[in-house]
């Protein structure tokens, strides 16, 4: 079921690209696509509110037979929401000129804040009581409404601002009833800002930037044409990382009753390298297909305006792999609260913004950096891993060896 229902909303969230790239110009979905990107930023931030929901809920924190407006995280994540939107309007003079756009799109953008964190504890709350069906549907849900909303504003002939704000309004009212359908679950009484939170956020909001700081940089080096064919490249080459995404949904509950202390050969460390192959396997085969019909796929999605896209998008992909990895193994590190990766993230993220500003201004050039910055996170969360799994072999040895008198 809940394979099904994530292949809808591909399908959807896909069908969202190809719409408004077949609406909008060249350069025009150039922009959009550097919005959405920052938009990604935030909702996958906001999704660290997904870990904590699920967390909790997979744990039995939960207080059922208590209304929704007694939660302590979804009051705390609203009023943290309104400072980050709030925080965006602020800035707004300079968005505006790096951006070169009117006020409209920036206000889209802070408004999308309140509807992710909305969209992330529902989730969160399904997803940790493993009702993976309901999963599968709600996130289904926000993709063909996503999708349904853009339409309607595209015929209404509304331009890259009125499309951002309808998408806004359209996931709000998604997520307010995917909240509503998780009611039964009562409450949970943590905060957002709690310590698992700030670390779930702090983590996804680095991966993120590290996977759209080349779109968005590419809207503000690329001349207009050329970043949106690379936007049009980005959207189908990053759809490596998105298609074994299924994995981590479902691997995080029981990742998060893992016994951290626990010896090197438990059944955790075995599921992690199952998922690791499975993850892996099915990035490959998404690169290969973009290698192999690329070409026709852009032809027949985005139009000829797009085919010189074709070339860059398996490049992309190719750096999907490494970042697909290091997307698992991030959620396996929140799951048992383990923060050391997160130093290790930001020098990797720090370095990939300091290259993209550096290396020619080429997609080539871009995807190369962007491969190699998957691969920098990737190898470094491994070595963590490896180093912890070690130590809790030795300690477990040790404790083995202990003669009680």
């Amino acid at each position: 079921m809940i394979a099904v229902a994530m292949l809808i909303a591909n399908a959807a969230n896909y069908g969202f690209q190809i719409l408004t790239s077949r609406f909008l110009s060249v350069s025009e979905y150039g922009l959009l696509g550097s919005f959405m990107s920052a938009i990604a930023v935030i909702t996958v931030s906001a999704s660290a509110l997904q870990t904590t929901a699920a967390r909790a809920v997979s744990q039995g924190l939960n207080e059922p037979g208590i209304g929704l407006r007694h939660d302590r995280l979804i009051r705390s994540a609203l009023l943290t929401g309104l400072g980050v939107g709030g925080f965006i309007l602020l800035g707004s003079p300079l968005e505006m000129r790096f951006f070169d756009v009117g006020l409209l799109p920036i206000v889209a953008l802070a408004t999308f804040v309140l509807p992710a964190v909305v969209d992330s504890i529902a989730g969160g709350r399904l997803q940790g009581s493993r009702r993976f069906g309901a999963l599968g549907v709600y996130s289904a849900g926000q993709a063909v409404a996503k999708l349904g909303v853009a339409t309607l504003a595209l015929l209404a002939g509304m331009s890259v601002g009125g499309v951002l704000m309808a998408t806004a309004v359209g996931a709000a009212v998604v997520a307010t009833l995917g909240l509503l359908a998780s009611r039964d679950l009562g409450v949970l009484r943590i905060h957002a800002l709690g310590r698992d939170g700030r670390l779930g956020f702090g983590a996804f909001t680095l991966l993120w930037i590290a996977l759209s700081a080349d779109v968005v940089l590419a809207r503000a080096y690329f001349e207009p044409s050329l970043a949106g064919i690379y936007v049009a490249a980005a959207v189908l080459g990053k759809a490596v990382l998105w298609l074994p995404m299924i994995v981590n949904q479902v691997l995080f509950p029981r990742l998060a009753n893992s016994d951290p202390d626990a010896p090197h050969d438990t059944s955790a460390d075995t599921t992690l390298r199952n998922a690791l192959g499975a993850v892996v396997g099915v990035a490959a085969v998404g690169v290969v297909g973009l290698a192999v019909v690329g070409g026709v796929a852009f032809d027949l999605l985005y139009g000829d305006r797009y085919g010189a896209a074709a070339s860059s998008a398996w490049r992309i992909g190719l750096a999907m792999v490494p970042m697909a990895v290091a997307n698992l193994l991030l959620y396996d590190f929140l799951a048992r609260s383990d923060s050391r990766f997160i130093r290790w993230l930001a020098a990797i993220v720090v370095a990939e913004c300091v290259a993209l500003q550096l290396v020619p201004k080429t997609p080539t050039a871009y995807a190369t950096v962007l491969g190699l910055t998957g691969c920098a996170i990737a190898t470094a969360l491994l070595l963590l891993r490896f180093r912890s799994t070690a130590r809790r072999a030795e300690s477990h040895v040790d404790d083995s060896q202990v003669v009680v008198p």
